[in-house]
């Protein structure tokens, strides 16, 4: 093999490795956002459970409000 196609061999062979490597990179990185969305997915539900909750302890407290205020009118 001439010097050149040993060169050029090398240029393919390093050219490669990093494909591979910026391939594997590209294919972690994906994983990555795929488990942050679904992170994002659990803590919005949570979230809007939460807000719920909020919701009906809110509408709870009112109607003890409002019978705490007609049970204290009639003293």
């Amino acid at each position: 093999m001439s010097q050149d196609s040993e060169k050029d061999n090398q240029e393919l062979n390093n050219f490669m490795d990093n494909y591979y490597a910026q391939e594997e990179e590209i294919r972690r990185a994906e994983e990555e956002c795929r488990k942050s969305e679904e992170e994002l997915e659990r803590i919005r539900q949570e979230y809007e459970t939460l807000e719920e909750r909020v919701r009906m302890m809110d509408e709870m407290k009112k109607i003890f409000e409002d019978e705490i205020n007609r049970i204290s009118e009639r003293f």
